[in-house]
């Protein structure tokens, strides 16, 4: 059973992107780094959200696949550049970082890595040991 919202699917397809088989297999690998992740659209894009909206894509102008990882629209006076294994990462804030797809590219490839950036920044469930600095 697929997680795709259906309004963002239906806004993916008004796009009439150039690289939409792409973008679909971008939203199935978001998906796949989190089970509380919902979709949603946001931003006029599919973005992700675990309470706040930490994950967003951006597709326009022209033919761009993007990731934002983010921790919401305000910048936060606690925010720390979390460690993501990706030197492709562009980080523009503490508390942003863009991953641009080339149109070749793997998009299941991003899986570990938005799993990372949640590990780093989502809301823990009620009970769960923040691992973030290294204490349980």
């Amino acid at each position: 059973m697929t997680r795709l919202d259906a309004s963002a699917t239906a806004h993916v397809d008004a796009m009439a992107h150039p690289r939409r088989e792409q973008i679909e297999a971008v939203r199935e690998a978001v998906l796949a780094a989190d089970d509380r992740l919902v979709e949603s659209v946001k931003w006029n894009a599919p973005s992700y959200s675990i309470g706040a909206h930490l994950v967003t894509l951006r597709l326009r102008p022209g033919d761009r696949v993007e990731v934002i990882l983010h921790r919401g629209v305000a910048p936060r006076a606690d925010a720390v550049a979390p460690v993501l294994d990706d030197p492709r990462l562009d980080w523009r804030a503490p508390d942003r970082a863009v991953r641009a797809l080339a149109p070749e590219e793997d998009p299941r490839l991003l899986t570990p890595l938005v799993h990372q950036w949640l590990a780093a920044v989502a809301p823990r469930a009620e009970g769960t040991p923040d691992r973030r600095d290294g204490q349980e």
